[in-house]
């Protein structure tokens, strides 16, 4: 597939193609989002290959081409979508709360004084890359990366509930404690980037852990 170039539309490049037995389609004219594939395979090869290093010449930034093309094929991940592209990248993440998490557990032996010991970790974070945050907080493309977060929250505040009884577990069911957890964390995290972060990351997750054990018991 290429757009409507001139080149693409010579006899030279046809009588190429069909000697290699190649079809050829073009994208539909003043529509460059139906060629993003190719357009995105141009970026990539540009910024990963073309000028990734500082080749002494022409010769041998194409002799590097092989070697790149065949990790591109085989090893570099690729994506059916930009939302499993951004479900992929919060997978780090995910792996970095649940590490923080069993490390708190451990140092605190199980205690209640040890739960959501995730929350510093997300709020560093969230520091780290408030520009990313703050637009997934107000933007509708956002939207799966913020399900996402809630996700990974959810889990993490449900192996916290698990690891001992809670004084008011036949009070208040435990899907409604971690819906709750969910959103006042959420709701503070955004609260606290919207006000530019004033606050130290430990200072936040001192408080939201006070405010979250003092409340769950």
């Amino acid at each position: 597939m290429t757009d409507n170039g001139s080149a693409y539309k010579s006899h030279l490049f046809r009588a190429a193609l069909e000697a290699r037995g190649i079809g050829h389609k073009r994208t539909r004219p003043y529509t460059p989002r139906t060629n993003g594939k190719a357009e995105r395979f141009i970026q990539t090869s540009l910024r990963e290959w073309i000028y990734a290093s500082p080749f002494e010449s022409s010769d041998q930034r194409t002799a590097a081409m092989p070697a790149w093309l065949r990790d591109y094929n085989s090893k570099r991940p690729h994506f059916a979508s930009k939302d499993a592209l951004k479900r992929s990248g919060l997978d780090h993440l995910r792996r970095e709360l649940l590490e923080r998490q069993k490390q708190v557990a451990e140092a605190g032996n199980g205690s209640a004084t040890s739960r959501f010991g995730f929350s510093l970790a997300l709020f560093k974070h969230a520091r780290d890359h408030v520009d990313v945050y703050r637009a997934l907080a107000g933007s509708t493309g956002g939207n799966v990366a913020q399900d996402g977060i809630r996700e990974i929250l959810s889990e993490l505040v449900r192996r916290d509930l698990q690891r001992g009884k809670r004084a008011h577990a036949d009070a208040v069911p435990s899907d409604l404690v971690v819906e709750y957890l969910v959103g006042a964390y959420t709701a503070v995290l955004i609260g606290w980037l919207d006000g530019c972060a004033k606050r130290s990351p430990q200072k936040m997750a001192e408080m939201f852990r006070r405010l979250a054990i003092e409340g769950v018991g």
